[in-house]
């Protein structure tokens, strides 16, 4: 199984707010995104490269707060680092090289339209989440095109740092995983975030 980074997730209650936060730190605008069926969400983009992106996720107003990633973004007043994702080329055959590995893993299937009308469909593996979101998710865009192809850029990221209150219960679930990352000691689980920017240096902290 080969994964790669596919994208990072930044989360706030409100897309505006998320947005116009982004924008003045960096310079750089996000496009729209669109709204994710279902789960409560919407999302914004910005490009990191030929083949990953920066998410900006918050509440959908349209739709009830329902699903667990809805209710964790409702409580976010300020954009917190949700998320990391890698890139998997089946979903099917990684949920099954991941229960190899001895780890309780979940497929979901997700979509939603772009503003230009084309819709997207991808598959989600989530891997046991119970040390919180130290722990990555990995997508098969199946033959969708990656946001990054599309989304603004002018930001790359510098580094991705996975957190947790106990690096090693988290550190366990990544080596499985064949991620190679360190888990630091951090008061939240999540990965800290760190962007080169048209404004100099951007940090998110989980």
């Amino acid at each position: 199984m080969q994964l790669a980074l596919d994208h990072v997730l930044i989360g706030c209650a409100d897309l505006a707010t998320l947005v116009q936060w982004f924008e003045q730190q960096t310079g750089i605008a996000p496009a729209v995104g669109g709204s994710h069926a279902g789960f409560g969400t919407r999302n914004a983009l910005v490009s990191l490269g030929r083949d990953h992106y920066i998410e900006l996720i918050a509440l959908d107003p349209a739709q009830e707060i329902s699903s667990p990633l809805a209710k964790s973004l409702a409580k976010l007043e300020h954009p917190t680092a949700m998320w990391w994702a890698f890139r998997c080329d089946d979903a099917g055959r990684a949920s099954a090289s991941l229960r190899d590995a001895g780890l309780k893993v979940r497929e979901a299937a997700m979509q939603r339209g772009t503003p230009a009308g084309t819709l997207l469909s991808w598959r989600l593996v989530f891997v046991d989440d119970t040390p919180g979101p130290v722990i990555p998710f990995l997508i098969d865009w199946q033959k969708s095109p990656s946001p990054a192809a599309t989304a603004p850029g002018g930001v790359s990221l510098q580094n991705v740092t996975p957190m947790h209150p106990d690096p090693p219960e988290a550190q366990i679930i990544l080596d499985a995983m064949r991620i190679r990352a360190t888990v630091l000691k951090g008061p939240r689980s999540g990965p800290r975030l760190e962007f080169s920017t048209p404004k100099g240096k951007l940090e998110v902290a989980p």
